[in-house]
């Protein structure tokens, strides 16, 4: 019956599925130090010659060991990118209630960006 009273909305809640590596998104911080801090140890050890003094060498040996620690966090990150990129991932977007408009430019989008 239509009173004319605003009733309280009535929502459903539907379990479609979990969107894997939302974290990438915000990962951006640290993705710039980790590569400020790759680049600055490949210089380093870029810039060792036959006149680098025994301080110098020790730097760039430990160096060596952070930048095998570096690279294993910018592939655990970009692993997340490409999580968050995968087709069947960025699908479960389409469950979302959008306007006609909405719809369809998130379905070009997802349509553009995905990784099979």
């Amino acid at each position: 019956m239509d009173d004319g009273v605003v009733h309280d909305p009535v929502y459903s809640e539907i379990h479609v599925g979990d969107i894997k590596g939302l974290d990438y998104l915000f990962e951006e911080n640290r993705r710039h130090i980790l590569l400020n801090d790759l680049e600055n140890s490949i210089r380093c050890i870029g810039s060792i010659s036959n006149d680098s003094g025994s301080e110098h060498l020790k730097e760039a040996a430990n160096l060596c060991g952070s930048i095998i620690n570096l690279v294993e966090q910018h592939r655990k990150i970009i692993s997340k990118g490409f999580d968050l990129l995968k087709s069947e991932n960025l699908k479960l977007l389409s469950e979302i209630e959008l306007n006609p408009k909405e719809k369809k430019q998130l379905n070009r989008l997802v349509n553009e960006i995905t990784i099979e």
